[in-house]
């Protein structure tokens, strides 16, 4: 199962990965200029892959496993087996998490190299580091052959938690060779993240059937709410921060908006790592051990 989940992350990611370094060069190919016309030709053209790869995701999956004496319980029997699933809670808030700061980070960095470098074509540059991503996600499987799950993403929690202060130090240093390298090692602890979340919600959802439910829709629908809640704070964050400081697009920015920029790139990516190694502390695994072994 480990390595099947891997393998799934691992093209997941690629695709991630694709969409960050050829967004920006598709946005020029299609509006020679005009960055409306270009977003949105770029849009469409990701929106059909998108949809031809879900359709064809509905049409080929089929449920392979159901226990018909705790299938389809009511829904107050599954929301006070949600109450009680410590491990999907906590790792609901690492989800959630994980996917802000992505958000804020990838939003910023388009606004870093624009107006604070002055250099908006190294975008896809450091984009293309985050292909490290890729790395982390097949460490996984050595990784977790020697120590446990969890243990395993705090470790590359604080692998991202460096590559964040490294990036910091090139920011403020002004060594471009270090942001990149800033860029790849959190890239790396990131990919470590985000390979380990679908197999441990897969772990809570096993959990969840030994308390005597099924529910692994409702369980394993904390990843995509994750992501679309993650990335929507996110945005909303940036947004109500840059407006705070007085941005305008397109033109040379204030001394405030410059300091923002550098917050969302820099410090509230630090502070959300540092709250999410935190957070993942308090996931009991024992219990899920024990529970499924019973």
């Amino acid at each position: 199962m480990l390595f099947g989940s891997s393998l799934v992350v691992f093209f997941g990611s690629s695709v991630q990965i694709v969409v960050a370094v050829f967004t920006l060069p598709l946005v020029w190919l299609f509006g020679h200029g005009d960055q409306q016309k270009g977003f949105l030709g770029t849009i469409i053209v990701f929106g059909v892959i998108s949809l031809f790869l879900i359709l064809n995701t509905f049409i080929h999956v089929r449920e392979r496993f159901s226990n018909p004496h705790i299938a389809h319980q009511p829904f107050k029997v599954v929301l006070s087996m949600l109450r009680h699933n410590q491990p999907w809670i906590v790792m609901s808030i690492v989800i959630f998490m994980y996917w802000l700061v992505t958000a804020i980070k990838n939003q910023t960095t388009i606004y870093y190299f624009k107006y604070t470098l002055g250099n908006e074509g190294l975008v896809p540059l450091a984009n293309g580091f985050t292909l490290a991503a890729l790395t982390g996600v097949l460490m996984i499987i050595r990784l977790t052959d020697h120590q446990s799950k969890k243990r395993t993403m705090l470790h590359g929690i604080l692998i991202a938690l460096f590559g964040q202060a490294v990036i910091a130090a090139g920011v403020y240093g002004k060594w471009l060779y270090l942001l990149f390298a800033g860029v790849f090692i959190n890239s790396i602890g990131n990919g470590i993240i985000i390979g380990l979340v679908s197999i441990m919600i897969a772990d809570t959802i096993r959990y969840g059937a030994s308390m005597g439910i099924q529910a692994e829709g409702i369980l394993a629908s904390t990843d995509d709410f994750g992501v679309n809640f993650g990335l929507g704070i996110g945005g909303l964050i940036t947004a109500g921060l840059f407006h705070l400081s007085g941005y305008v697009a397109n033109h040379s920015q204030n001394a405030a908006t410059l300091t923002m920029i550098n917050w969302n790139y820099v410090w509230i990516p630090l502070i959300i790592y540092a709250g999410m190694y935190f957070v993942l502390r308090l996931y009991d695994e024992k219990r899920i051990l024990d529970a499924v072994e019973k």
